[in-house]
């Protein structure tokens, strides 16, 4: 009976977190930062800039929690079952909703239209920005049953962790030179691959790979803070470097990504 309560309680603790997560994705969707630069009102940029910093946590922390949720032994033993039965899942409304999302365009712009490419993007979920992540998560679901053989091997966890730190390493070289963003550079795998490990890690090892020593709840909550802070000081020091203003306020960056890590330990 303990057990049954236990586990109830570690399920709804968890939904709660999605339910937060999601609040957090629909607010950062719900204004156009740019249009906030030059107000002077109550609600001008400088309030967006910040809020935007509290609330850049939530893809990060979905993409660990798909880590962290993954059926690991499926993908180490069945490798091509787990294909079939969590890709397929995901796939099959991931191509539904893209294909939806193509009717207005067929409605009311029919004769601009390129059916070759259309069907392109209706494959790859480029006809509505949002559906990324759902394409991300297809990456890792394909990548899961390779990573879970080679999770234990502690030679590879220093490569593997290093990916997004490279990645974003060259993202900010790319934007410092031409003074524009990567296009398409958050739905490719790299850009969120550190979360999604991190999940892993946690899964098979069964304890907490980030901050082990740090048991104390005030101390975690300090580190977040400590994050957020630094995050809101990197986007104006990106603005200050003419960096472009959603990369500035944008959810893939070092102190972002700082940030995020010191949400996900605390949760």
């Amino acid at each position: 009976m303990n057990n049954s309560i236990k586990k109830t309680n570690r399920i709804e603790y968890f939904q709660y977190i999605r339910a937060i997560s999601i609040i957090a994705v629909i607010l950062i969707h719900s204004r156009n930062g740019i249009s906030f630069q030059n107000t002077n009102g109550a609600w001008n940029f400088d309030y967006w800039l910040i809020l935007r910093q509290i609330i850049n946590f939530p893809v990060a922390v979905f993409f660990f929690l798909s880590g962290f949720f993954a059926k690991t032994k499926i993908a180490e033993k069945d490798g091509p079952f787990y294909y079939i039965k969590r890709g397929g899942k995901l796939y099959l409304p991931f191509l539904i909703w893209s294909a939806i999302y193509v009717i207005p365009k067929l409605i009311f712009d029919l004769e601009n239209v390129q059916f070759l490419d259309l069907v392109i993007k209706t494959f790859f979920g480029l006809t509505a920005g949002h559906l990324y992540f759902i394409l991300v998560l297809l990456q890792f679901v394909f990548l899961t049953p390779l990573i879970v053989k080679k999770i234990n091997l502690k030679k590879y966890n220093v490569f593997l962790l290093l990916i997004t730190p490279l990645y974003l390493g060259l993202l900010y070289f790319y934007t410092f030179k031409t003074g524009e963003q990567l296009s398409y550079y958050h739905m490719v795998f790299p850009a969120w691959f550190i979360f999604y490990y991190l999940g892993l890690l946690m899964n098979i090892k069964k304890e907490n790979v980030l901050f082990p020593k740090i048991n104390n709840t005030y101390i975690s909550i300090v580190i977040v803070v400590l994050g957020l802070a630094l995050s809101i000081l990197e986007g104006y020091i990106q603005l200050k470097f003419e960096f472009p203003v959603t990369f500035a306020a944008s959810q893939i960056k070092f102190s972002s990504f700082i940030y995020s890590i010191a949400v996900i330990n605390s949760i």
